[in-house]
């Protein structure tokens, strides 16, 4: 039977809590470094760094990203009352986000915070077209699991916005998709899943259908 309760937040969130690093670059950045216009790759956080080291630090920007948290953070500032689920770090750049999302009155999952241990970021590297081609490295990031769906959080809410990448990581993602379309179910919270990236449904496909 579904339990009837009180809807006090607009929109809860489930994804990948990353540091957006954005550059402007040329064409022949991308064409030396052979990355494919347009695409979003995972890499590992040797890879990210050694990228990132061909770029003068004088251009990069930084900021609170992810699919589904910059969702969130547009319905707060909207003046809706929104729940955010992930893991951080605690790292400068955690920190750095911890804190922006307090900025937004945004409710976060009490057990985000990882010791030792770095939060995501995603390169966004901008072309003159104004095309975003994206690394990303999930770091902490990596094990969002069914521990950090807070039940509590799913009961109060309207809706629950489900992040596509987290099907890229079995081992983890699956399970917390799956405990929160539970919760969901149990507390009559309506469902929305963005699949992401084309790289998502193609080598996930048997488990979104």
């Amino acid at each position: 039977m579904l339990k009837k309760v009180e809807k006090t937040i607009a929109l809860a969130g489930l994804g990948n809590g990353i540091i957006d690093i954005i550059v402007n670059v040329e064409e022949s950045f991308l064409n030396d470094n052979k990355l494919q216009k347009g695409s979003m790759l995972l890499v590992n956080e040797e890879e990210q760094n050694n990228l990132i080291s061909t770029l003068s630090s004088d251009y990069l920007q930084f900021a609170c990203g992810g699919s589904v948290g910059n969702s969130i953070v547009t319905f707060s500032d909207l003046g809706l009352k929104t729940a955010w689920m992930t893991c951080v770090g605690d790292d400068d750049f955690s920190n750095m986000y911890v804190d922006e999302i307090g900025n937004f009155n945004i409710t976060l999952n009490e057990n985000c915070r990882y010791s030792n241990s770095k939060i995501g970021t995603c390169l966004v590297m901008i072309t003159p077209d104004s095309e975003r081609t994206m690394r990303t490295c999930l770091n902490v990031s990596s094990k969002i699991s069914a521990e950090h769906i807070e039940e509590n959080i799913i009961k109060k809410s309207e809706w629950c916005f489900l992040e596509g990448y987290l099907l890229a990581n079995p081992d983890y993602g699956h399970s917390a998709i799956l405990k929160s379309i539970e919760y969901a179910k149990k507390y009559n919270t309506k469902l929305a899943l963005t699949l992401s990236d084309a790289f998502v449904v193609n080598c996930f496909r048997d488990f979104i259908d």
